[in-house]
């Protein structure tokens, strides 16, 4: 496998290539299909994270007609080098809506948001065998845009948390919710007061998110959305 790729053409738009091996149907079904949606997922949910994209509000028409559909297109590297089309498939409409809504955000100068991409993005997405646990991030934290249930936004935005500190050796004498707490608190906050502001609304963020998976609760309440925004904020970080 590859790297991304872009291609920055006159007009100012922006080609996104990925090379991949495997084998693409034209319902984009197979193991192939997913593993390819799942990096253009944590581009997009890199960009989120880094500033250099941002979500729009959605699009009146997407709520009558639905998102327009965005479509993988498939080129198959012939033995000259050349590229064919091959094949092409619809994005998941969850995916396609999300991709609709996002802009890039307003640049003084494009050569700032290109290096952000080229250097930022695509080099913590690298296919070096290193990057999984951040490719897997970012997908989640695109997932956590791309859902219409704020409850499951809430979870996802969470795993995105959990996937980036919640492995390695752990101290078993520590509970998850302090662990990660503890661990969000010492690799963000530049100060004591600080580390102890992240520290408790941490442990606060985290008891909604047991709510929602061990006792089924079924709506967020406004100071519930407060703490999904200072997670979204977390994970932006």
């Amino acid at each position: 496998m590859a790297a991304l790729q872009t291609g920055w053409k006159d007009d100012g738009d922006v080609v996104l290539q990925y090379l991949i091996e495997g084998y693409f149907d034209m319902y984009g079904s197979g193991v192939t299909a997913f593993n390819a949606v799942e990096r253009v997922r944590a581009f997009f949910g890199m960009g989120l994270a880094l500033a250099a994209f941002e979500e729009g509000s959605e699009n009146r028409l997407a709520n009558v007609f639905g998102p327009p559909s965005q479509k993988l297109l498939i080129h198959r590297i012939t033995a000259d080098g050349s590229l064919v089309h091959d094949a092409s498939f619809s994005a998941a409409p969850e995916v396609s809506a999300v991709t609709e809504r996002i802009s890039v955000i307003d640049v003084v100068d494009p050569t700032v948001l290109k290096w952000i991409v080229e250097e930022q993005i695509f080099g913590a997405l690298k296919d070096d065998g290193r990057n999984d646990q951040v490719r897997r991030a970012a997908a989640w934290h695109f997932d956590s845009y791309a859902s219409a249930n704020e409850l499951l936004s809430f979870v996802q935005a969470m795993t995105v948390v959990e996937i980036l500190l919640g492995e390695q050796e752990a101290d078993g004498s520590l509970g998850l919710t302090k662990l990660l707490a503890n661990r969000c608190a010492y690799f963000l906050g530049e100060t004591p007061e600080e580390r102890k502001s992240l520290l408790n609304n941490f442990q606060d963020i985290y008891r909604i998110r047991s709510k929602i998976v061990h006792t089924g609760k079924s709506r967020l309440s406004e100071n519930d959305r407060t703490m999904l925004h200072g997670l979204r904020r977390i994970c932006r970080r």
